[in-house]
């Protein structure tokens, strides 16, 4: 997986992370990796952009909770905790939209995903990046 991350000014500074290829089980951790460093650097506010994401599995619904957890000042579980990390997935799912972290162009076969776990009253989703920028 390909991981890109810039900058854009909206009303705030916004992170962008850019993703090109699977989020698995090989990839989920440099997801991770990228955001801890953003968000170490003080970066609150991420669009992470799925448009080049074209699989997303177990793993890489994982590094998304983290990074929603992470980006709301929340203790993140360890991804390494496997079922402990499931359980608290289900935890936030139930806890309603966030506005630390939004979707930019996932396609249809993510979203349906997304949908399958719960995830998507998570976040708001986005298909022209400008107008996801001035939402922050």
């Amino acid at each position: 997986m390909e991981i890109t991350v810039s900058k854009a000014e909206g009303r705030v500074p916004v992170h962008i992370i850019q993703l090109n290829g699977d989020l698995d089980g090989s990839s989920y951790k440099d997801l991770i990796a990228a955001a801890q460093k953003l968000y170490d650097e003080g970066v609150r506010t991420l669009l992470l952009d799925l448009a080049g994401v074209g699989f997303m599995s177990s793993a890489g619904l994982a590094a998304l909770h983290i990074l929603t957890k992470m980006f709301r000042g929340e203790k993140a579980p360890d991804p390494e905790d496997g079922w402990a990390t499931f359980h608290d997935m289900g935890e936030i799912s139930s806890s309603g939209s966030q506005n630390n972290v939004k979707l930019l162009a996932p396609t249809a076969k993510i979203i349906e995903v997304l949908d399958m776990v719960g995830f998507t009253p998570l976040y708001e989703i986005f298909t022209d990046r400008d107008e996801a920028v001035q939402t922050f």
